[in-house]
């Protein structure tokens, strides 16, 4: 999990201007971040004829990130891409098994797009990559988005190496691109206009999104918060097993770290279930 959370982290740095339809990120920006995935979209469509991989799939997912990149900032198409081909390169570079894979995933109703790593024939059990929602890396069946397989549609699978060598292509090129200061302020202005002229922004805008889903939430709530002394050594217990999963095996270790695992899932589970207030 830590290299998937590392690369949640990484894509947000990479984005620093922010998520150009979540509210959030638009009032903080001062439009910036809505008026930067603007611009990401007009370019991304006038390199449409690019031709950088043999699968049209991961040929548009390559322009999201590349664009992405540019302005540093964008949609959830931007991010998932972004956080793909990121993992891909972190994974190789750890001597990740070549069986795993990098997919890029789309819920069919709410048309939301993230990266999920892990072998081809174990979806239930992936990882989220989702640095466009709050939150870190998460196993699919705990996501809010991804729980429910038969909702979701993968749009593009890519092996550990066609991801690190599509990281690679985003970065050269972006850095290019970013390179003709008169177009990207052309380009930026332009934006500009779209944005400020237009009553309902450029895109559909969403409130902040906790990764974690609500029941996911709520069981770990009852867990986290209890006086039940048999509920707190289950907790415990459960939090050891965690720690052994981290390859902490020493007992004096597993006791050390297992309170420290609780605490951080209590302010995790916390923070989304804040964020789950504010979409309401």
């Amino acid at each position: 999990m830590d290299p998937a959370d590392e690369v949640v982290r990484s894509t947000r740095t990479t984005f620093s201007v922010g998520r150009g339809n979540v509210d959030a990120d638009i009032f903080r920006s001062h439009f910036q971040s809505e008026i930067c995935a603007s611009a990401a979209r007009t370019l991304h469509r006038d390199r449409i004829d690019s031709r950088i991989h043999d699968d049209e799939s991961a040929n548009y997912y390559a322009l999201c990130a590349m664009t992405g990149k540019v302005f540093g900032a964008g949609v959830c198409d931007n991010y998932a891409a972004t956080a793909a081909f990121s993992y891909g390169a972190a994974a190789q570079q750890l001597a990740h098994p070549p069986a795993e894979e990098v997919h890029l995933v789309m819920h069919k109703q709410q048309k939301h797009v993230w990266a999920e790593v892990g072998p081809s024939d174990a979806q239930e059990s992936s990882v989220v990559v989702d640095p466009w929602a709050d939150g870190s890396a998460v196993f699919a069946e705990d996501s809010r988005f991804a729980s429910r397989r038969t909702r979701l549609s993968t749009n593009a699978s890519l092996s550990l190496s066609d991801a690190a060598d599509l990281n690679h292509w985003t970065d050269a090129h972006s850095q290019m691109i970013r390179s003709d200061e008169d177009d990207i302020a052309t380009r930026l202005d332009q934006a500009r206009q779209e944005v400020l002229g237009t009553s309902g922004g450029a895109f559909k805008r969403w409130r902040p999104q906790p990764v974690l889903g609500d029941q996911f939430l709520a069981r770990t709530q009852d867990r986290l918060r209890t006086n039940d002394p048999w509920k707190v050594v289950q907790t415990e217990v459960l939090a050891t097993g965690v720690a052994r999963l981290l390859d902490v095996h020493r007992v004096p270790d597993l006791l050390s770290e297992a309170p420290k695992i609780v605490e951080e899932t209590k302010a995790l589970v916390e923070r989304g279930i804040e964020a789950g207030r504010s979409r309401r």
